[in-house]
């Protein structure tokens, strides 16, 4: 194949994509990122105390790592 025409072809099949879209700029596509207008919700993201589904994966603040610990105080 000539490279001119490879060229071309090449050009026509990426001009078809739709490009990707990143408003929050976390790196993560608009089509995977559950919330793209902040930069720290994403796929993969760690799950933090703040009432927002940090790591895209339905539940909210599961496992956060600023989660506070509470022990059981027995009396007798």
């Amino acid at each position: 194949m000539r490279p001119a025409l490879l060229l071309a072809l090449l050009a026509v099949a990426s001009a078809c994509r739709e490009p990707e879209n990143d408003a929050d700029g976390d790196g993560v596509s608009d089509k995977a990122d559950c919330d793209d207008g902040d930069a720290a919700v994403f796929p993969g993201a760690t799950e933090v105390c703040d009432g927002l589904d940090n790591d895209c994966d339905g539940e909210t603040d599961e496992e956060a790592v600023d989660a506070p610990t509470w022990h059981t105080l027995w009396i007798r």
